[in-house]
């Protein structure tokens, strides 16, 4: 589990409220797999949130989820998945606190 996962929404709003000027954006990054086999793969690693998910399942529920995967994967002619990787970059000022000033 990622540390920004353990966060709840109370200390998300606490956090936010000692920042001034937030500026978010989306980094997408486009990731091409040349088959299924090539997207799979990693999760049997293990390594991961995902990888870590799917090595905690039985065989027959991984097995459930490869196929399920596979079969709603957006596939190309040749055999592709295209996706799009989707990251969030957050820029903020910490505003001097009064008693930093003292």
């Amino acid at each position: 589990m990622s540390c920004l996962a353990a966060i709840d929404v109370r200390t998300i709003d606490v956090l936010l409220s000692c920042l001034a000027a937030i500026d978010v954006r989306t980094i997408d990054v486009p990731t091409v797999f040349r088959d299924f086999a090539d997207y799979w793969t990693p999760f049997l690693g293990g390594q991961g949130p995902a990888p870590g998910y799917c090595m905690s399942l039985s065989p027959v529920r991984r097995e459930a989820f490869r196929v399920h995967l596979r079969d709603t994967l957006p596939t190309q002619s040749d055999g592709r998945i295209a996706l799009i990787a989707r990251a969030f970059a957050v820029r903020a000022i910490v505003p001097e606190s009064p008693e930093a000033e003292s």
